[in-house]
């Protein structure tokens, strides 16, 4: 259970014949056809037609529909919700910053999102943290009820404070597992048409002014970061929710001289090219989940 955990700390293709070789006709989607179907991806600045075979292409806003033409979503038409806590706010690390340079910002510009809407508050855990009033769990009924799509990015502070981290099945929000699972549900009822998508918190490299662990230490809880980046993902899972994997794959790491300097200031939080980082990588990943 989690009430019984305790924190000392503060509460901080395979091979084969193909179809070529065989002659048959090869497949592709729901439908068998010959050549593959070519897909136009409209934006209002151009046109740009691909085969199947392209790696890359550009984000598109486009809404109109034709016959045998993939469309993607348009996003002018999209309300997002962001819930996060100082990486989602922008704090650059250097105690300056704000919404104006952060992920949400530049995720709005990369997607052409007709609203993106910033819910991060500095030093807030997604578990109730004892001696605040701001935790995920206690903020996500008062972000705005129209929402297509809802991205949760946090569980650094949880680690940072040494929050007990709970087991699967529990629903106890003073735990991690306890209030991830209690928050996915809660959002999923107060928005059961939208897209809702976790991500796990980036890896810290410490922050010596708060006196804060390193993703590799052990926090007043004995638990690593990775312990809380694991925990969401399996929740998730369970409910069905996708995650982007920040905590493994944000393209980022405080460990190295090229990227702390230029990304991470103070080995936790984002200078502005780094949360235009960050916010690529977000873009790129929920266009998986949410593109069309």
């Amino acid at each position: 259970m989690c009430c019984s955990a305790t924190s000392n700390g503060p509460v901080t293709a395979a091979g084969g014949t193909s179809a070529a070789s065989t002659g048959r006709p090869r497949r592709f989607g729901g439908g068998w056809t010959s050549t593959p179907p070519r897909i136009s991806i409209i934006s209002p600045r151009r046109t740009v037609t691909t085969s199947s075979s392209s790696t890359r292409c550009s984000i598109s806003d486009c809404h109109r529909s034709k016959k045998g033409i993939m469309m993607m979503r348009d996003f002018s038409r999209v309300s997002i919700n962001c819930l996060g806590d100082s990486t989602t706010w922008g704090d650059d690390g250097t105690r300056g910053g704000g919404p104006t340079i952060s992920w949400p910002a530049h995720l709005q510009r990369l997607l052409g999102a007709g609203t993106v809407r910033n819910y991060g508050i500095k030093g807030c855990s997604v578990a109730k943290h004892p001696d605040r009033t701001d935790s995920f769990i206690e903020r996500y009924g008062d972000m705005d009820p129209d929402a297509d799509i809802v991205l949760v990015f946090g569980g650094v502070n949880d680690f940072n404070y040494g929050l007990p981290l709970g087991g699967m099945g529990d629903t106890d929000v003073r735990c991690f597992f306890g209030a991830v699972d209690t928050l996915i549900r809660g959002l999923v009822h107060r928005y059961p048409d939208a897209d809702i998508v976790f991500m796990t918190s980036a890896k810290t490299g410490g922050v010596d002014h708060g006196h804060f662990p390193a993703f590799f230490d052990h926090n007043a809880a004995g638990l690593q970061q990775a312990d809380y980046a694991d925990a969401m993902k399996r929740v998730c899972a369970w409910y069905g929710v996708p995650v982007i994997d920040m905590f493994n794959e944000s393209g980022m790491s405080a460990l190295t001289p090229e990227h702390q300097p230029a990304y991470l200031p103070d080995g936790l939080h984002y200078s502005i090219a780094g949360y235009d980082r960050l916010a690529r990588r977000v873009a790129a990943e929920l266009l998986r989940f949410v593109a069309f």
